[in-house]
């Protein structure tokens, strides 16, 4: 019979013990959830399962455009095996349906802003917002804060339902003031 000796059981333990642990992943310029998602997928877990994940430890790391990209040089979490696994994959698959369906609306909403169209924005934002994209949220909560634009009326109860929302999904809203798309904070 073969006896395992102290320092090889050391090594194990230290290789297992790094084994479920969260890593991390430096994002690079092009870099979307779905691309990392099947990057670092492991093989028990689907993509939109790695995606759900990804997703929800970096809800604070997305840009203020879209949901699908983060900005270069941005720190990703990139969770453990047992953390994508908590999730099953009918839900999995729904959340990612659901993200890509509220970002391409939260998209559109962007593009039209940057164009002046408020009264088209404001729509996109509410869609994008009712399907749960946070930044949308976020958006809507500065929009009836303190819209410059004349499009919503004031209404702290919207705003502050909007930046609840946000809140929840994990967005920092660190001020109630309105900071637009291509404007500098103060």
């Amino acid at each position: 019979m073969r006896t395992i000796r102290p320092f090889a059981l050391l090594l194990l333990f230290i290789a297992s013990a790094g084994a479920g642990a969260q890593s991390t992943h430096v994002v690079k310029k092009g870099d979307t959830v779905l691309a990392l998602s099947s990057q670092f997928r492991y093989p028990n877990a689907t993509v939109n399962q790695m995606a759900h994940a990804i997703i929800h430890a970096n809800m604070d790391s997305f840009g203020r455009r879209t949901s699908e990209l983060w900005r270069p040089g941005t720190r990703l979490k990139i969770p453990d095996e047992a953390a994508v696994l908590k999730t099953d994959t009918k839900t999995a698959d729904s959340y990612v349906a659901q993200v890509r369906k509220s970002d391409a609306r939260y998209r559109e909403a962007v593009a039209l802003e940057k164009k002046g169209d408020m009264p088209g924005a404001v729509p996109a934002y509410l869609d994008a917002a009712k399907i749960g994209h946070p930044l949308a949220d976020l958006r809507l909560g500065q929009l009836y804060d303190k819209d410059r634009t004349g499009t919503l009326p004031r209404d702290l109860q919207e705003s502050i339902k909007h930046y609840q929302a946000a809140r929840k999904a994990g967005v920092k809203v660190e001020d109630a003031e309105r900071v637009g798309i291509g404007e500098k904070t103060k």
